[in-house]
């Protein structure tokens, strides 16, 4: 979650929220115009947003920028779920601060920035708490034998030490964060808006319309990409270890799951032992590990002194099942649903395409026909409906929402006949044609 800025003549903060998909893309949540950068403005966006698009579990984990309204406003409408914070923004703001205390002077002064940094960046990516723990302590008995050293760890200890479970990995590893830690993910969103925007100087209206365009862009996409998993699987992952989980989890997941099975080969064909278990995959990703795959061995196998064809052992993996995954890599439980438009509301609050014919242009043999012709249609279209996939479902929807609501760039093209021309691409009777030149 981020707010982006030059969207509107009106100076107003975009507030624009993004996730992620199973198959690891970027997709647009919501935007949300607010007047100021308050706690209660972000409050009533995340209500507006949570009510808009109905969001049937809370997000596990929001990552933002280090802004208390913001930080407050989530632990207000979403107290269960985990936040983080943006490491990127941390080390820029880190840099700031020590290149300012610890780089005044020319000459070996920009050693000891980078010096700091590389020792604030390695605590930061800890994977155990203990760990972090010895390096902060460490890094402040040495950094304070010097009054500059001293004020940076001033700074960092008000600043962020005390908010070390949003940004520490040691912690925030042990959050589903799929691997985000950074809100690079919405500032790519925020740019690829803008080059749709063109500028700064449109109205609401304007801007809202370019919204719908990647929404819509982005649905269509979407759709195409859950249709393709549905159906295809890619020639690595058609193993016995996959039989049970292939067109139910992502081949994204699923690819990641597949490193780990290519780890756990190469230690078990070494006969060497993986590495301690930081329960990254488990914990952050919701995916299994080398370790996972090593633990579902028979006893038998993992001790036997001369071990058969790799290949023979592994048959005898457990086929993985779909509660090795997070949920959030499941394709069972994606839906991805078109913009929502409103109904078309009649005067007996029943949705029909025909209330609004002017009936007394036509005969009433005529209007009754074609109204028997176009129930009929109807029922054919709703027919043929489900059996289509999900992104043809939502080209038909839009284009039959489109003609109900009389969308001049629909309805023109699919109600009106086509301009007859006189076979050389003119319209009959047109004035400005070529004359034929006489031999």
């Amino acid at each position: 979650m981020d707010c982006t800025y030059k969207t509107n003549k009106y100076k107003l903060p975009l507030f624009h929220t993004v996730s992620v998909t199973p198959w690891n893309t970027t997709f647009t949540s919501s935007y949300c115009f607010i007047a100021h950068e308050k706690t209660e403005d972000y409050i009533w966006a995340l209500r507006a947003m949570n009510e808009a698009i109905q969001i049937e579990t809370k997000p596990q984990v929001i990552i933002t920028d280090n802004e208390d309204g913001l930080t407050k406003a989530i632990a207000s409408v979403f107290p269960d779920t985990k936040h983080q914070l943006c490491l990127w923004h941390i080390e820029k703001k880190v840099l700031e601060k020590i290149s300012k205390k610890l780089g005044r002077n020319e000459g070996t002064e920009s050693d000891k920035v980078k010096e700091f940094l590389t020792e604030w960046t390695n605590m930061v990516n800890h994977s155990t708490v203990s760990e972090f723990e010895d390096s902060w302590a460490k890094l402040q008995e040495k950094w304070n034998e010097t009054a500059s050293g001293r004020d940076v760890i001033e700074y960092l200890t008000n600043e962020y030490i005390h908010k070390k479970e949003k940004f520490v990995r040691a912690y925030t590893n042990h959050n589903l964060h799929l691997g985000n830690v950074a809100s690079s993910r919405v500032e790519g969103a925020h740019t690829a808006l803008k080059k749709c925007l063109g500028g700064s100087t449109g109205n609401l209206y304007i801007v809202f319309e370019s919204m719908e365009a990647k929404l819509n862009e982005q649905h269509i996409a979407a759709s195409k990409k859950l249709s393709d998993e549905l159906q295809l699987v890619p020639n690595r992952l058609n193993i016995p270890l996959f039989e049970q989980v292939v067109k139910k989890i992502s081949s994204y997941a699923l690819g990641k799951v597949y490193e780990q099975y290519l780890k756990f080969q190469r230690y078990h064909q070494s006969k060497e032992e993986l590495p301690a278990c930081t329960k990254y995959h488990q914990h952050a990703l919701g995916l299994p590990c080398a370790h996972t795959l090593q633990n579902q061995l028979p006893r038998a196998c993992v001790h036997v002194e001369q071990p058969t064809a790799f290949k023979d052992i592994i048959l005898e993996l457990p086929q993985l099942q779909m509660t090795d995954f997070a949920s959030h890599w499941w394709l069972q439980k994606t839906s991805v649903h078109p913009i929502l438009l409103p109904l078309i509301k009649t005067n007996n609050d029943v949705n029909t395409f025909t209330q609004n014919l002017n009936i007394s242009q036509v005969g009433p043999g005529v209007a009754s026909s074609n109204q028997i012709l176009l129930d009929h249609a109807l029922s054919r279209i709703g027919s043929q409906f489900n059996k289509l996939p999900t992104h043809q479902q939502i080209a038909m929807l839009g284009q039959v929402v489109g003609m109900a609501e009389s969308d001049p760039a629909i309805s023109k093209a699919v109600l009106e006949p086509a301009e007859k021309t006189d076979g050389c691409g003119h319209p009959v009777g047109a004035k400005n044609k070529r004359k034929k030149i006489q031999a």
